[in-house]
């Protein structure tokens, strides 16, 4: 529904264990008007050298049209360099032009306005910094939050029927695509701009990528934060197509809460909570955080680092009185006043926060 509307698209990605549930959303939207679905992705997916019968997508889709992946984790897969070429083939699809020119003379030209909804497993996490380094154009939601008892019941209430099932996610879906108005038709109440802004300003900071080297961990380079506006335009046109099917004229907070969460899940996890834990604004030790939160000190030690260098938390040598600082001396962390502020005014990561005594 997002996409239905003019200006840059949205590309939503579900991600979640196995079998939780997207791979059934996302097949119910395999025939609605304007979607294109594809199973994974290949080196050749968007464009190819070939002049005949291999050719690629671009080439044969319409200008406007939205991609369903069920297997976006297929991309995760592939070999590094086929992965870093495709990485860079969507980077340019979303902003709307691609052009490669071949040995043999042919070249593939696009222009166009593609939308994006695949399904992906948690391994996504692992390749956050390489998406992010080439410029991140997803935003996530997490599936599985459910009573897992009550998925198996629901699963085993529907065994043998899963084909009407899908017929009728599949005529929900058309219907609803089908019979409602553009998103822009969608008003934004005065104070909703703001509340959005400060969610993009957020989310963009804490999932911003820090480059390490793969073998000793050493930080690259300086990271760069990414900037709020391509997730501020993306959570308007989100709640403006809920509020749209939901038969609404105007965004109401109900549709606020429900971005949100998207941008809650828009974080890597790990992030989201040592975050969540820190938000008591008090000094915390590497080795209590690590205690807290059952992640490997390591982990928690580079993790706390990243964060440190985007700018989102204090840090100060755990020294006791009389103590002298030396190379192994261990590191405090301190969530920084304004992204408490930050936190407090949208309304994020509060329940991710973690009831503790650090003793």
């Amino acid at each position: 529904m997002a996409n239905k509307s003019a200006g840059d698209p949205v590309w939503l990605l579900e991600v979640g264990a196995p079998s939780t549930g997207k791979s059934e959303i996302l097949r119910g939207l395999f025939d609605c008007k304007g979607v294109h679905s594809l199973g994974g992705f290949t080196a050749n997916t968007f464009a190819s050298g070939f002049d005949k019968g291999n050719v690629g997508l671009l080439e044969t889709l319409p200008k406007e049209t939205t991609l369903v992946v069920k297997d976006f984790g297929s991309l995760l897969a592939m070999r590094h360099e086929d992965k870093a070429v495709v990485l860079q083939q969507l980077r340019e699809i979303y902003d709307g032009e691609y052009k490669k020119e071949y040995g043999n003379g042919k070249v593939v030209h696009w222009k166009g306005r593609m939308g994006l909804l695949g399904a992906s497993t948690s391994a996504i996490e692992n390749y956050h910094s390489v998406i992010g380094e080439l410029g991140n154009r997803y935003i996530l939601y997490r599936c599985g939050s459910e009573d897992r008892e009550e998925i198996a019941l629901r699963a085993l209430a529907g065994e043998g029927v899963e084909a009407t099932m899908r017929e009728e996610i599949a005529v929900s879906f058309r219907g609803a695509l089908d019979n409602t108005s553009e998103a822009r038709a969608v008003d934004i109440p005065q104070a909703m701009p703001g509340k959005l802004a400060s969610l993009a300003n957020l989310a963009s900071q804490l999932r911003s990528p820090v480059s390490r080297d793969s073998y000793d961990k050493t930080v690259n380079y300086l990271p760069d934060i990414e900037g709020p506006a391509r997730l501020a335009k993306a959570f308007a046109k989100l709640g403006k197509a809920l509020a749209i099917v939901r038969g609404k004229l105007s965004m109401t907070e109900e549709e606020y809460q429900a971005i949100r969460r998207i941008a809650e899940d828009t974080i890597p996890r790990k992030r989201a909570m040592l975050v969540g834990l820190l938000l008591d604004g008090e000094w915390w030790r590497v080795k209590t955080v690590s205690k807290e939160t059952s992640l490997p000190a390591s982990t928690t030690s580079y993790e706390l680092e990243d964060l440190t260098l985007l700018g989102i938390l204090n840090r100060d040598t755990d020294l006791e009185d009389g103590q002298e600082l030396k190379q192994q001396t261990p590191y405090k962390y301190q969530l920084k006043q304004e992204i408490q502020q930050l936190i407090k005014g949208t309304g994020m990561l509060i329940n991710r926060s973690l009831k503790s005594s650090k003793g």
